[in-house]
């Protein structure tokens, strides 16, 4: 027969039954066993962690939160199932709270599994997360893949190592921004052009503090950079500026209208949660890559083609290159140049030093276009007063005769030879310049 607890005051009855006993003996033992046997694997993979796998540092870490995690509850649901077995009867409410405690507990547990293998291994993990204003932007502080070659992404969102918010005593810093040149497109580490920047200032400035910092993003043009300078880029206090100009970071503003270039920010922004839940981690990975390529597809990284409009007055590539610009082409140097001037009204302001360096493209190694095509480009920072470079001749004088692709792997992107070309070069004219710091220019004058 149930046993009625005497209503007191209003409270509802309580009806205790052995029916009730048993099911939360069952059910605590269940949750016991199953936490304890889930802290014994998880104790052996930390041990065979030792022994070599295929395990990332992150995902030993989420084992071993995994294993705390399991403990306590395993611990938690051995002693209610001790205090339960000395029961006889127990309560309907108080079954209701057993079974309330072990669903929360099973619903830990699978976060905490999920935790340890979604998001994927940091190595395979997605560089790039949604940007509100330059519509992708590197995620900050994760490990993941350039294009094929793994690498690390500092909290500021920039490939490299992190940097100190506090600048040395005597240390240069120089921020080079731009597209996948800069980041070093299919580059493994150690052989983007700002890795041999930092190589090469060493060897030829032994005694001088200079570090080359990498603000490149692969598929932005100037004014995603600019945004990305007057936000991040200053937090690491450059001393210089260094903008690395493609060619089609013009080419690729012919026949858009002003709105598909500046981009849109996201209608829909999804909050940023930062609860160390595996499962909240999951879902947020997953909008943010269906978030990314909704950008991809709908607004940002729409490219039209030029060529396809009768209108444009263009019909092969190199009249790209032809000078003066058609007229389609003059309108995309016009709007480039306006997003320069935003550019050099920012570094005037702050007082900070910048060169905006033209990068060849294959075609223009090759002599199968006008050798004049950067011609707009040096007129304005002519006009404006900016410190210009054209590393066009260094990379002809280096060719010799040879094709194009002996520097380059394609129609944009330098090799190996052509970064440390890029960063020889380069660092030669700053050298030469003195916008390198005094030190520098005085160790070149007693040189």
């Amino acid at each position: 027969m149930p046993v009625r607890c005497p209503a007191h005051m209003g409270a509802p009855t309580l009806v205790e039954t052995p029916r009730y006993a048993r099911l939360c003996r069952a059910m605590t033992g269940i949750a016991a066993g199953y936490f304890m046997l889930a802290t014994a694997v998880l104790i052996v993979t930390l041990l065979t962690v030792s022994f070599g796998t295929r395990l990332k540092p992150d995902q030993v870490d989420q084992i071993a939160v995994a294993l705390w995690v399991h403990l306590g509850v395993a611990t938690i649901a051995g002693s209610a199932r001790l205090k339960i077995g000395r029961a006889d009867r127990v309560s309907e409410r108080s079954a209701r709270w057993v079974l309330s405690g072990c669903v929360m507990a099973g619903l830990l547990s699978i976060d905490r599994f999920v935790g340890i293998v979604y998001p994927p291994p940091p190595s395979h993990q997605g560089i790039c997360q949604p940007h509100p204003v330059r519509g992708w932007a590197h995620r900050p502080g994760v490990k993941g893949l350039f294009s094929t070659y793994p690498d690390r992404v500092n909290a500021l969102g920039m490939r490299g190592p992190e940097i100190p918010s506090t600048k040395p005593k005597g240390q240069t810093r120089v921020l080079v921004v731009g597209d996948s040149i800069v980041v070093g497109f299919l580059m493994p580490r150690g052989d983007t052009p700002v890795d041999h920047l930092n190589d090469v200032a060493r060897k030829r400035h032994p005694n001088a503090d200079l570090l080359f910092m990498n603000g490149g993003c692969a598929g932005y043009t100037t004014w995603q950079e600019f945004d990305f300078i007057r936000n991040e880029g200053m937090k690491t206090r450059p001393d210089l500026l260094i903008l690395v100009f493609c060619f089609n970071d013009m080419a690729e503003l012919v026949g858009h209208p002003e709105g598909a270039v500046y981009g849109l920010a996201d209608v829909n922004p999804v909050p940023k949660i930062s609860y160390p839940s595996g499962l909240v981690r999951a879902a947020t990975t997953l909008v943010d890559d269906w978030r990314m390529a909704r950008i991809r597809d709908a607004h940002l990284w729409v490219r039209t083609n030029p060529f396809a409009d009768p209108d444009s007055g263009l019909r092969r590539k190199e009249d790209l290159y032809v000078q003066p610009p058609k007229p389609a082409v003059a309108r995309a140097w016009a709007r480039a140049c306006r997003d320069l001037d935003a550019v050099n009204d920012f570094c005037r302001e702050r007082k900070l030093p910048w060169v905006l360096a033209a990068f060849p493209t294959r075609q223009l190694l090759d002599g199968e276009v006008d050798p004049n095509g950067f011609a707009p480009l040096k007129d304005w920072a002519t006009r404006a007063g900016v410190t210009y470079y054209d590393l066009t001749p260094d990379f002809d004088r280096a060719l010799a005769g040879r094709p194009g692709e002996t520097l380059m792997m394609d129609d944009l992107h330098p090799n190996r030879d052509g970064s440390l070309l890029f960063a020889e070069r380069l660092l030669e004219f700053l050298s030469t310049r003195g916008l390198l710091g005094p030190r520098i220019e005085s160790s070149l004058t007693n040189g």
